[in-house]
């Protein structure tokens, strides 16, 4: 394939070289001869810098924005400048992998639940033998017969990233948690999903998308570039449903956990819940089963009944989607139970991912259900990110726990104590204290407990380093088990009703 073929179809400029394309680039590092290099202007790095050392690896076709670079020498490479580089970089990637056979793409965006469902989908099919590709938050898994694990550094990854994954080997399904941040910078941009779910919409990520409605309006996006033949699956209650159920030519499948939501798709509700994980009633069409998972808090029900719809939208039975969810482990960091046996005393710790206000109120309000004894919180707030949220969620842990240690959670370049405050200003009551060294934190809140007490660790989930001035190694996991703590899974056994 020559560049001259692509600019034959797409663009009336005239081209000086005409060369084969072995591949599209975002990252000049990555860059083989006879490349073409898209120089986009990222939200921290401005790739017009590195024009030079794709050059010096052999790249053969430069993409800018107009207006903002001037090129030394057009002799030997083609400078082409466009209006829309991200959108250039989508059209040439199309161009590029046309003719290869597409895996059934399965998109998850969402403020919450985004991880839980993506990987309940991805284990379910992997569970069916499937070869399935997972990208998601810190991670990329493929399954092809064993599974592969791989760190990645961003929730969705670069679009040129994504296409080499999607064509590295012969999937049958992808399922990837899709961010507001990814679908802004064009991430997706020109991915046909064959299924599109929104979890929710809660306040997150301010300090990127400035308000809500900006924040909704990109999620948005990803339900406006759905063909017909594909399905958008909502949750009925979430904030935003209008805007989406109104926006979209593909069909429409929704959920919800409440009776009030009487003509959604999947309804689904708690019949018992201990420590240990739920028993479900889910109804559709008018016919219920049971269900049964190890999965604990209200909010998962709704993470359930989300991965129902996808599972049952991808052709599986619902009854091979039920015989599997025992089995499904909680995903790491999120809403993990831990039983510490001390010898003065039997407590709990829970660690979950939730750091958004609306996050940290359903774990709070699921958890207080678990217990008749004390719940106290451990919670920061991160640095250089969304401040309007601080005195949100120090209101919220205050007033739905016990006793609440607020401490570091990622401070970045920002100085602690002001984070702190922030968090402060919120509080109604004063049932809290201030602990800035969160292995401090944990073990003030330990010797605080008392028998059966919960303790909450929220806000970094399964993250093995606290970012401030400098970073350093540190994981609420290994913490806890260091101190004793044993995850709490056995198998399910539910009482009757």
């Amino acid at each position: 394939m020559k560049i001259s073929e692509y600019m034959q179809m797409y663009r009336e400029e005239k081209i000086t070289y005409d060369h084969e394309v072995s591949g599209i680039f975002e990252d000049s590092r990555e860059v083989v001869e006879n490349g073409i290099f898209i120089a986009i202007q990222g939200y921290t790095v401005d790739g017009k810098q590195y024009i030079e050392d794709a050059l010096h690896l052999g790249a053969k076709t430069i993409v800018f924005e107009k207006g903002t670079y001037t090129p030394q020498d057009t002799s030997s490479v083609n400078y082409i400048g466009v209006e829309s580089v991200k959108v250039e970089l989508a059209r040439l990637l199309k161009w590029f992998y046309q003719g290869q056979s597409y895996p059934k793409i399965v998109g998850i965006t969402g403020t919450n639940g985004k991880t839980t469902v993506s990987e309940l989908v991805y284990q379910f099919l992997k569970s069916r033998e499937e070869n399935v590709l997972y990208l998601g938050t810190g991670k990329i898994k493929s399954y092809l017969g064993k599974e592969v694990v791989t760190t990645s550094p961003n929730t969705t990854p670069r679009l040129s990233t994504l296409y080499h994954h999607l064509f590295s080997s012969d999937y049958h399904y992808v399922v990837m948690e899709v961010s507001s941040q990814g679908i802004a910078e064009g991430r997706v941009l020109g991915i046909s999903f064959d299924i599109a779910c929104l979890t929710n919409i809660t306040q997150d990520h301010l300090d990127y998308h400035k308000n809500m409605d900006a924040y909704a309006f990109e999620k948005l996006k990803l339900a406006l570039s759905l063909q017909e033949q594909s399905t958008l699956i909502l949750n009925q209650e979430t904030a935003y449903y209008q805007w989406f159920i109104q926006a979209s030519l593909a069909k429409c499948k929704t959920y919800s956990s409440s009776s009030f939501c009487a003509y959604a798709h999947a309804i689904g509700k708690i019949v018992s819940l201990d420590k240990e994980g739920m028993q479900l009633e889910i109804w559709q069409n008018g016919i219920y089963q049971q269900a049964q998972t190890h999965l604990v808090g209200e909010f998962n029900v709704d993470n359930i009944l989300a991965g129902l719809l996808i599972a049952e939208t991808l052709g599986f039975e619902k009854n091979d989607f039920f015989q599997f969810l025992p089995s499904f482990s909680p995903v790491k960091g999120r809403m993990n139970v831990y039983a510490l046996h001390l010898s003065e005393k039997d407590i709990y710790v829970v660690i979950d991912y939730a750091h958004t206000p609306d996050g940290v109120k359903q774990a709070l309000m699921s958890l207080r259900k678990l217990t008749s004894q004390r719940l106290i919180t451990i919670i920061g707030c991160g640095g250089n990110r969304d401040q309007d949220k601080r005195p949100k969620i120090g209101k919220i842990a205050t007033e739905l726990s016990d006793l609440v240690c607020f401490t570091e959670d990622n401070s970045r370049s920002e100085p602690l104590p002001l984070i702190l405050s922030d968090i402060v200003k919120g509080v109604t009551k004063s049932n809290y204290q201030i602990v800035e060294d969160r292995a401090k934190a944990i073990d003030t809140a330990i010797t605080l407990a008392r028998t059966d007490d919960i303790i909450v660790l929220l806000g970094k989930g399964e993250e093995t380093e606290i970012i401030g001035s400098t970073i350093k190694p540190f994981s609420d996991i290994n913490y806890v088990e260091s101190l004793g703590g044993t995850l709490c899974l056995h198998p399910f056994t539910h009482s009757s009703h």
